[in-house]
This record gives structure tokens, sequence and C-alpha cells, in this order.
């Protein structure tokens, strides 16, 4: 039966005139109750079919949500490798070539506790004004070599010295502090790196620039933090550079300290 023919039966005249044609007939009411049950039974067992209408947007179905979903995932991996950083979990420092890594590691978060106390960081004793004597007084403490600066000409205030732990090791640190910028200096005995090539390097770890040397088993490290742009890992190196002949050594006075310093460098100059 087409649509056209089953059309037809809608017609009001058709209708009409079946109507007075078979308007007196009836089922009989057996039959009529047996209808009626097996159309009820066919409606309650039938299922139900879906809503016409438009078909839900199921996105993770396309492939540019999975894009999406792929950037969301490398944006959140950055942010916590950030975070990482920030909190002091470092990964390699490629131009170190000086010391351990975890030994600057552990130097910047001894500087962050250390500016925290103010001038309250200072050995009760020490000086605050003769930088020889802090150094001397440093290394006997220490026992091994201590870099101790006077930094006014640059615009450092001093802030105070004492012994604190660098990791497991026991270093000299001196504190300083210019504006919003403050500034360690670290003087601390460790192992050389297996594969250490040089006896400087500068770098930045968790936004702090710094620079280091190693004198024989010493290293020699300045630390900076402050806003940013204010100071680079070679202004540090510049600065850490023009004072590297002012190390102090237990039981030693500047100027015997000093003519050590130019044996160990080959820096003594022809007749001194």
């Amino acid at each position: 039966m087409t649509d056209e023919q089953r059309d037809d039966f809608d017609d009001p005249i058709l209708k009409a005139a079946l109507k007075r044609a078979c308007g007196d007939e009836r089922a009989p009411a057996d039959l009529r109750r047996r209808i009626a049950a097996a159309l009820a039974n066919d409606s309650a067992s039938a299922p139900r079919q879906p809503a016409i209408g438009p078909r839900p947007i199921r996105p993770w179905r396309r492939p540019v949500y999975y894009a999406a979903a792929a950037l969301l995932l490398i944006a959140l991996g950055v942010s916590l490798y950030q975070l990482t950083r920030k909190e002091g979990g470092e990964g390699p420092i490629p131009v170190n070539r000086v010391v351990a890594d975890e030994v600057l590691v552990a130097m910047v978060r001894t500087h962050d506790r250390c500016v925290a106390e103010g001038d309250s960081h200072h050995l009760a004793g020490l000086p605050r004004d003769d930088f020889e004597a802090i150094g001397r007084s440093l290394a006997e403490r220490v026992r091994h070599d201590v870099l101790s600066v006077n930094l006014a000409d640059e615009g450092w205030r001093f802030r105070g010295a004492a012994v604190c732990p660098v990791g497991e090791r026991r270093a000299a640190h001196l504190v300083y502090a210019r504006g919003s910028q403050t500034l360690s200096i670290f003087s601390v005995l460790a192992v050389p790196r297996p594969d250490q090539t040089d006896s400087t390097c500068k770098t930045s770890v968790a936004a702090h620039p710094l620079a280091a040397m190693r004198i024989g088993k010493t290293v020699h490290a300045l630390v900076c933090h402050g806003p940013a742009n204010l100071m680079s890992p070679e202004e540090c190196e510049r600065l850490l550079n023009g004072h590297q002949d002012r190390i102090a050594s237990p039981g030693l006075s500047r100027a015997d300290a000093e003519l050590l310093y130019a044996v160990q460098t080959g820096s003594a100059r022809r007749g001194e």
C-alpha cells in the first residue's frame, strides 16, 4: 500500500459513507473485549521509541576535542613542573660542572631560610664590620677556607654571618641585602662532580641566579634572589670573581691566606 493510498482512508466523504452503511453494525461483545485486551498487551510490551529531535552532541567523539584535551594535559604538566621547581625539586643543571646539583639546590634553600631571619642571622661574638675577623672566625669553626667580603662598594648591606647547613654539610654563610634583593656567600667542602670540567659555573636554580667556583676542596658560591631582571648569573659571576682573593683559612692571617690562594691558583705576581 502506498502513502497515497493510506491518505485515501482519511477522506471525510469516504468516512461518512461508511458510517451510513455500517453505522448500526457492531462486533460481538466478546470479540471486542479480546481485541481490546490484545491491544493493551501490545502497548505494554512494545519498546519505547526514542523521542524525535536533534541528536545529543557528544564532544568526546570529535577529534578536535581529543586535541584540546591533550593540550590541556600538556599545560597542566608544565605548570606542575614549574611548581616543582619552585619547591626545590630541580632537575639537572646542565651548565654546572663544578659541584653536584643537589649542593646548589641546598644552597638556595638555605639562602631562603636564613634570609627570613633578618639581621638576627649572625653568630654571637662576631664583629659586623671586620670581614677579615669574620672570615677567620668562620674558617676556624668549619675547618676550611671561607670567602668573607665587604660588598658595601657594590651597594650591598651586610646583614650577618653564621655557620649553616647546606644539605648535610656545614657551610660558612654570609648574608647581604640591597633594596628588595638578597644575596648569600657560601663556602662549603664539596666532593667534585665525576664529570667536572670547569672550576667555575654560573646558572640559575628556582629563580635564584648564582655563580660558584672551586678552589681546592672548597666551593665558594654567590646566590642572589629578588625581583626578576635585577641580577643575572653573569653579574653574580663578575661579583664573585672580583672578590675571590678575599679568602680566610683556618689558623691563617689574611695575608697568609692571600699568599696561599696565589699559590693554589698560580696567580702570584712576579716580585711578591
